[in-house]
């Protein structure tokens, strides 16, 4: 079983008998928070996407009781899995995270950024500060940056978090 919680958040892989209690044992990665899951064609794997320390990538684990392996690895962030039916290979999508923060502005439109992952933007009164939440490779929270549209220097005014919304006072 693959769900989120209330809060939108992946919770931990888990196998549950049909039928029975809803309730099942926890499989794949011990800290890990489980975005998909399959079977292999045979029944002898289990197959999991799971996010663990910032990173999302495919796992298998033979039964509850096995130990789950990490079977890929690198920078990209695999968000899903499939087990073709031939039993020869794994399907999955694979990305790296990135919005970027742009401005649009009397015909002019710029990146403001152009690393990592921004949203929620809000733009100062005055047009030269721009406040954002971002989200760096290696961390699951978000940070709340601001940006000096001008000279584009970065700030971290709060770091990597459960933030999930801000808004800032005129004054």
């Amino acid at each position: 079983v693959v769900e989120m919680d209330g809060t939108g958040r992946f919770g931990p892989c888990r196998l549950v008998p049909i039928p029975g209690d809803g309730v099942g044992t926890p499989v794949g990665p011990a800290k890990g928070s489980c975005t998909g899951a399959a079977w292999s064609v045979d029944g002898q794997w289990m197959y999991f996407s799971a996010r663990v320390d910032g990173h999302s990538h495919l796992w298998r684990q033979r039964s509850a009781e096995a130990a789950a392996e990490q079977i890929t690895f690198g920078p990209g962030d695999e968000q899903t899995v499939f087990a073709a039916p031939d039993g020869h290979s794994l399907l999955t999508s694979i990305g790296t995270g990135q919005n970027t923060l742009w401005l649009h502005d009397a015909g002019i439109e710029r990146a403001l950024t152009t690393e990592g992952s921004v949203g929620s933007p809000w733009l100062s009164a005055d047009g030269r500060r721009a406040y954002f939440l971002s989200r760096s490779g290696s961390s699951d929270g978000l940070a709340l940056e601001r940006l000096e549209v001008a000279s584009g220097h970065r700030e971290v005014l709060l770091p990597a978090s459960g933030i999930a919304g801000f808004d800032i006072s005129t004054d």
